[in-house]
C-alpha cells in the first residue's frame, strides 16, 4: 500500500495586499508503493504524460515502485501535457509563508546533460508563483555527464541569477536527496532560499544576495510545483531519469541541519558528506 497522507490542521487565509497569507499547516507525501501515479491516494496533481510507475529496483530509493520520467530527443519539455516531468498542487501560499519540497532523484549511467543547441539550462525542481517566474533549483550543463546545481530565484527578473551557481553537480549513476526551502517574501530582505543535497546544504539564498525576492507583489501566490519540464534548446537523446519518496509541507519541520535550519533531512534522517565533483555517492 502506498504511504501517502495529508493533514490539515486549520485554514485561515487572508488575502489581503501587503499582510501576511496564512494557510494551514499541511503535509503531502507519496512514494507511489501502491503502484500508480496519476490520481493515486489523493495525489493526484502529480501528472505529466511523459511520467510512468516503475518497477525496476535498480531505479527506486526505497520500497518497490518509482516513477519514471520519460525525456524523449528533441523534446523541450514544455507544452500543454507537460511532457518531460511532473506537475503537482498544492494548497495556495502567500506573502510571508514557507515552504519545504523534498524528493529523491536518479539519473542512471550514461544519462546525458546536454542540448539540440547551445543553450546549457536544466529546470530540476521549482515552484511556480503566478503571474511570474518560480524558485527552485536548476542545473548548468558542465558537460554531457554533469550539470552544476544553483539556486534560482526569479519572481520577476529572468535569467539574472548567474551569482547563484553553487559548485555542486549533478553526475550520472547517482541517487540524490534534493530538498528546497523557500520563505515567499516581496522582499528581498525577507525572501529565504536553501537547497540541501543528500543532508548537506549547499545553496543559501543569504549568501548569494541578488536582487529578486521570490514573489512580485503581496496578493502573488504559489500553488503549483513541478519536477523537471523545461530542457532548453531540447533533450539530445531519448532518455529516464527517476523520482521517489517526495515530501512536501509548510509545516515546520523536526529535523534540522548542522547549522540549525529546519529540514525534512533525508529518509534515514543521516547527514551524508558534502557531494563534490570528486566524489560519487548512492542514498540507500
Amino acid at each position: 500500500m502506498k504511504v501517502f497522507y495529508r493533514i490539515i490542521f486549520m485554514v485561515f487565509i487572508l488575502n489581503i495586499p501587503g499582510f501576511i497569507q496564512e494557510s494551514g499547516a499541511w503535509t503531502e507525501k507519496v512514494n507511489f508503493e501502491n503502484g500508480t501515479v496519476d490520481g493515486a491516494d489523493g495525489f493526484s496533481g502529480f501528472v505529466g504524460s511523459g511520467v510512468y510507475i516503475n518497477t525496476n529496483l535498480n531505479y527506486v530509493q526505497n520500497g518497490a515502485y518509482s516513477v519514471r520520467v520519460h525525456f524523449l530527443a528533441g523534446d523541450r519539455c514544455w507544452d500543454s501535457s507537460l511532457t518531460c516531468g511532473a506537475h503537482q498542487s498544492i494548497e495556495t501560499l502567500g506573502n510571508g509563508e514557507e515552504l519545504w519540497i523534498r524528493a529523491y532523484y536518479y539519473f542512471p549511467p550514461g544519462f546525458n546533460w546536454d542540448s539540440q543547441g547551445s543553450d546549457v539550462w536544466r529546470k530540476i525542481l521549482r515552484y511556480m508563483v503566478s503571474g511570474a517566474g518560480n524558485t527552485g533549483l536548476m542545473c548548468i550543463r558542465e558537460s554531457s555527464s554533469r550539470c552544476e546545481i544553483m539556486g534560482s530565484t526569479e519572481a520577476s527578473t529572468y535569467y539574472s541569477y548567474n551569482d547563484q551557481k553553487t559548485g555542486q553537480y549533478l553526475e550520472a549513476g547517482n541517487w540524490y536527496c534534493i530538498e528546497n526551502y523557500t520563505k515567499l517574501s516581496t522582499s528581498v530582505e525577507q525572501t529565504e532560499h536553501k537547497i540541501w543535497i543528500n543532508g548537506t546544504k549547499i545553496f543559501d539564498f543569504g549568501d548569494f544576495r541578488s536582487d529578486d525576492p521570490t514573489l512580485p507583489s503581496p496578493d502573488s501566490v504559489v500553488n503549483t510545483i513541478r519536477f523537471f519540464t523545461y530542457w532548453n534548446d531540447a533533450v539530445s537523446v531519448t532518455q529516464n531519469a527517476y523520482i521517489d519518496n517526495i515530501i512536501i509541507t509548510n509545516e515546520l519541520p523536526a529535523q534540522q541541519d548542522t547549522e540549525g535550519n529546519p529540514m525534512i533531512g533525508p529518509e534515514n534522517g543521516l547527514i551524508l558528506p558534502k557531494p563534490n565533483a570528486a566524489q560519487n555517492f548512492r542514498v540507500e
